[in-house]
């Protein structure tokens, strides 16, 4: 059976995948992708009797990387803050922590790899985009699947 939760994880999953999907290809997502995911996001939490409280929780995360991007610009795109907000729309604090955590290492690893690379290869560091919302989604099914198991 269908419930209000598990149908905002279906809508959570195809917002990520469509996000995930433009961060790969072009290393932005367009406004209209993500307001349109953030509307549905206000919907699924509506659906689900979510509470404020835990809705302020799931926040947090969109929030610090909001500050992050004021504070020090150029460190996460906008896009990427403007997802997470979306995403804490979606999901419970517990979910969105292990999803976030899960993009984090993930992505960490990629970079260790593409810096090392780099260095042997006589090429350093730079100044490389990487496609988090990608590593987000990523990270997401796995903590799924995890959750699952």
């Amino acid at each position: 059976m269908i419930t209000p939760d598990s149908a905002g994880l279906v809508f959570f999953f195809l917002f990520a995948a469509v996000c995930a999907v433009s961060d790969l290809l072009t290393l932005s997502v367009h406004s209209a992708v993500l307001g349109t995911g953030t509307l549905f996001g206000i919907l699924a939490a509506a659906a689900a009797g979510r509470d404020l409280p835990g809705i302020l929780i799931s926040l947090l995360p969109g929030l610090l990387a909001l500050l992050t991007g004021w504070l020090s610009p150029g460190t996460i795109g906008s896009g990427d803050v403007w997802f997470l907000l979306a995403a804490g729309l979606y999901l419970e604090p517990g979910r969105m922590a292990g999803q976030l955590c899960s993009a984090i290492v993930l992505s960490g690893v990629v970079s260790l790899f593409l810096v090392t690379r780099g260095i042997l290869k006589g090429r350093p560091g730079g100044n490389r985009k990487l496609p988090f919302l990608f590593f987000y989604f990523a990270g997401a099914a796995a903590s799924e699947l995890v959750r699952i198991l």
